[in-house]
């Protein structure tokens, strides 16, 4: 399932917010992380949950806290 590209969420909070030193994202119900990732770039520290035990292993492997 399509969410956001990354250039669509850049559009959207704009470069001046996501240029700014130190953000960090949390991503409630982050499923396998996806759209964490499209989202990552942009953040010094990313933090994900997930009740899933499968999808929580993939975002652990992911390297996401």
């Amino acid at each position: 399932m399509f969410v956001i590209s990354t250039q669509q969420f850049e559009a959207l909070l704009g470069a001046a917010f996501l240029s700014r030193p130190g953000l960090r994202l949390i991503d409630l119900g982050a499923g396998d992380g996806a759209t964490t990732r499209k989202m990552a770039p942009f953040f010094e520290r990313i933090y994900a949950t997930e009740i899933s035990r499968p999808m929580k292993w993939i975002l652990d492997k992911s390297g996401y806290t």
